[in-house]
């Protein structure tokens, strides 16, 4: 058996950090973060606690990188294709909010509790706000296109109903229509 390559000993690394993180995201998800400890995570995710600090200095760090992962599938949800027009960029932009919201649940249900309870996680607010401020840009450039007054305004206003929607499915399941809804706002957006 040859040794291992530099390239086998990174994949290996990120393996194990990906296995932590998912192991931390599930339990905080399911407990909230301050109920977890990382002895559990440590646990759960079959590696010693040497080895976790190893790759994360702090829970916090933890966290950090779990919201970094959330923001990036969040930059991936905003459709800003100069190809498409602005009906389509925001029509795309629904599609993948509506795909994201039934795929990763335990990451949202995760932000969503971390969420309600932002004074006690500074770092976490200042990323979001970032995000957010790019976001009503971006969405504010095409309902501005679609010919809306207070262009902003109603980028805010589509901000809140996506997140009321995935607090509400993350919360009441089955009994939030989110196909009609979904459909109600490409038809309001888009026209279809």
């Amino acid at each position: 058996m040859s040794p291992r390559t530099d390239k086998q000993f990174e994949e290996i690394r990120e393996k194990s950090k990906d296995n932590i993180v998912d192991s931390a995201l599930d339990l905080f998800s399911e407990k909230g973060f301050f109920n977890t400890s990382v002895r559990q995570i440590a646990k759960k995710a079959n590696v010693s606690i040497g080895l976790m600090y190893n790759y994360f200095s702090s829970k916090e760090e933890l966290l950090t990188s779990i919201t970094n992962k959330a923001l990036k599938l969040i930059d991936n949800i905003i459709s800003d294709d100069p190809k498409l027009s602005a009906e389509e960029n925001i029509e795309k932009t629904l599609e993948q909010f509506f795909q994201l919201l039934e795929s990763k649940r335990k990451l949202l249900r995760m932000m969503t509790k971390i969420s309600f309870q932002l004074e006690r996680f500074g770092f976490v607010i200042k990323m979001i706000e970032k995000k957010y401020i790019v976001n009503i840009e971006v969405l504010g450039k095409y309902l501005k296109k679609l010919g809306y007054d207070n262009p902003e305004t109603e980028a805010a206003l589509l901000i809140a109903t996506m997140d009321g929607v995935m607090y509400q499915s993350l919360t009441l399941g089955e009994m939030i229509p989110v196909d009609d809804i979904k459909n109600q706002l490409i038809k309001k957006y888009c026209g279809k």
